[in-house]
């Protein structure tokens, strides 16, 4: 079961990074919620897109799911992204 692999697939990708030079953009929950290290998802994120020259987070209200409930609204963030890029 995939579950069971989680701290495998960590640890084999714990030091990966993105290219610097493509564009990356990620959609997440608005989360308030920290971790022990007091780091949240908006952090991790931000920490990986450190090096990427162009990049952009969008956080959303809501759950995992983001685009059953805001399609039409991460539609317009891709293409305002593309069209910056």
């Amino acid at each position: 079961m995939e579950a069971n692999e989680i701290s495998n697939n960590i640890a084999k990708t714990i030091n990966m990074s993105f290219p610097a030079d493509i564009p990356v953009m990620i959609f997440t929950p608005k989360e308030e919620k920290t971790n022990p290290a007091e780091k949240s998802t908006i952090t991790f994120y931000k920490e990986q897109l450190e090096n990427v020259e162009k990049n952009k987070i969008v956080p959303f209200e809501g759950h995992h799911y983001l685009h059953w409930t805001n399609a039409e609204e991460m539609s317009k963030q891709v293409g305002e992204f593309i069209s910056e890029s």
